[in-house]
């Protein structure tokens, strides 16, 4: 056919290269195909090999639920609760909207319980880190910001929102005590939804209407008359008519929801840690990370490995923010800043990436005793929940804890820029490997 040059075998000549290319490419696609099928395979089975690792990481529906139902029980039980709603309607209402939004809103206490340099307090949130989230929020207009009454609404809301604890007493304690003690996670949902309730129902920050004086505003009475009714500029207007459960609504999607979506990546490394991707990019390197995760964590003794099953040991705030200095993730190399990772941001990804038991964890409470050396580096570390020598688990790092975090890290480090979470997650990990120490 390829030779025949005569008019009359022109069209064969023509429908018969046709073919010819369609059989090519075909059988080139038929060959990605199964060359893809191929990688896909080896990739399923190192990512089961490393999701039995990490299954600890991964989200338990049941354990979630379990969960948001003991949170919601001390919640009824709290004082603010028992006073601020008493209508069961409006309860069951609230605790709808609070469990279609459990997830996001405990990475947000997390991420501002880890906001300080004390990282042992990640599961409390102090005065200071409630007062950023609140102003990173911009829940109240400009108008209100830098105001004395909004500084007034905060430390309100603060002390008025803590739940029984074992831990502190808060019984007789005056506003300046309470406002020293940290809220819990249910401390911190009683405070949004009393923030809710100060913003949609009490109209905290809402300009008065008129002049900036005084303001006149008609209200039927129930006998039909119209009264008015004179306030002052400063005075809050009232929404009777918005329940608690649609003023938390309003919260939550007006701000809370699209300020985690947009800057919290919890849910973002939650759904990658879990794709084949990146777990075969872990199998791939975890010999180098598992070598790297044990030189940069403290030893310990023969009687304390055996005695808290040390197998994979545990790693310190100290250590990993060592293990990262030395990665050479933190600070930046771009002139516009937009690969910048601060100290600020490897704490909060350390506190993040600890085991709960709504992400599947047991509930185990390890309490690790350190050696005198590590102890001794850590001693500038020690919180309220934990001193030198003696840290729970929620200050310690597990391997498979480790792994998570070099995901939160790519994902702060580079989270401006448009590359796919893989590509963000292998340029940490090759990032990790190639500059950090290990004992090989």
């Amino acid at each position: 056919i390829a030779f025949a040059c005569s008019e009359a075998s022109e069209e064969l000549k023509g429908e018969a290269l046709q073919l010819e290319y369609h059989v090519q490419r075909e059988t080139l696609r038929i060959a990605a195909e199964e060359e893809a099928e191929r990688t896909a395979e080896i990739q399923e089975e190192k990512a089961w090999s490393v999701r039995e690792i990490m299954k600890s990481q991964l989200h338990d529906t049941e354990k979630i639920q379990g969960a948001a139902d003991e949170d919601w029980f001390v919640l009824l039980h709290s004082k603010f609760m028992e006073k601020a709603i008493k209508n069961p309607i409006d309860q069951r209402e609230l605790r709808g909207e609070l469990l279609s939004a459990y997830i996001p809103l405990c990475v947000m206490f997390k991420t501002y319980g880890a906001s300080s340099s004390a990282v042992g307090t990640a599961h409390e949130l102090e005065y200071t880190e409630f007062r950023s989230m609140v102003y990173d929020l911009h829940v109240f207009p400009p108008h209100f910001h830098g105001t004395h009454n909004l500084q007034d609404t905060i430390s309100k809301i603060f002390t008025r929102c803590h739940c029984p604890s074992s831990n502190v007493n808060t019984i007789g304690m005056t506003s300046h005590q309470l406002i020293q003690v940290p809220l819990d996670r249910c401390g911190y949902f009683n405070a949004l939804v009393y923030l809710a309730q100060m913003k949609y129902i009490q109209g905290v920050g809402e300009k008065s209407e008129g002049n900036e004086h005084k303001s006149i505003r008609k209200l039927t009475t129930i006998g039909g008359q119209n009264q008015e009714v004179m306030s002052g500029s400063g005075s809050a207007i009232k929404h009777p008519d918005v329940s608690i459960g649609q003023a938390f609504y309003k919260l939550l999607h007006e701000y809370v929801l699209p300020f985690t979506a947009k800057l919290m990546i919890g849910s973002v490394v939650k759904h990658a840690i879990s794709t084949k991707e990146v777990c075969a990019l872990f199998f791939d390197h975890k010999q180098q990370l598992y070598n790297i995760y044990h030189t940069y964590s403290p030893s310990c003794s023969p009687a304390d490995i055996n005695e808290c099953d040390f197998a994979e040991g545990y790693m310190t705030l100290n250590d990993f923010g060592k293990l990262v200095d030395d990665s050479k993730l933190i600070g930046k190399t771009r002139s516009d800043g937009l690969d910048d990772l601060t100290l600020k941001e490897v704490r909060q990804a350390f506190a993040a990436a600890q085991t709960e038991p709504l992400f599947g964890d047991d509930g185990h409470e390890h309490d690790v005793k350190l050696n005198k050396s590590a102890a001794a580096d850590e001693e500038t570390k020690s919180t309220n929940t934990g001193t030198a020598n003696h840290l729970s688990h929620l200050q310690l790092m597990s391997f498979a804890e480790f792994l998570e975090s070099i995901a939160r890290l790519a994902m702060l480090k580079w989270e401006s820029e448009d590359e796919p979470v893989y590509g963000k997650v292998e340029r940490a990990c090759l990032r990790i490997c190639e500059n950090s120490h290990d004992h090989e």
